[in-house]
């Protein structure tokens, strides 16, 4: 039907939500781990980059999910 959209369309926006929570996790815990090697801190970098990591990507799921129903 005219407008609607292909439920392959539709996988492949929630595969990148999923993608994009997990490579902001990712690269929090890897930006932790450059901090507690580099300031000799473990685990308190790693626990603080997880932290803000998944913190950065359950923003943008939350921004992509507000664009994509118009709200």
């Amino acid at each position: 039907m005219p407008g609607e959209r292909s439920p392959w369309r539709q996988v492949g926006s929630l595969v990148g939500l999923g993608l994009t929570l997990g490579v902001a996790t990712a690269i929090g815990v890897a930006l932790g781990v450059l901090v507690d090697r580099w300031l000799g801190s473990s685990p308190w970098g790693l626990v603080l980059g997880l932290l803000l990591g998944v913190t950065a990507g359950f923003r943008q799921v939350l921004r992509d999910i507000r664009r994509a129903t118009g709200t």
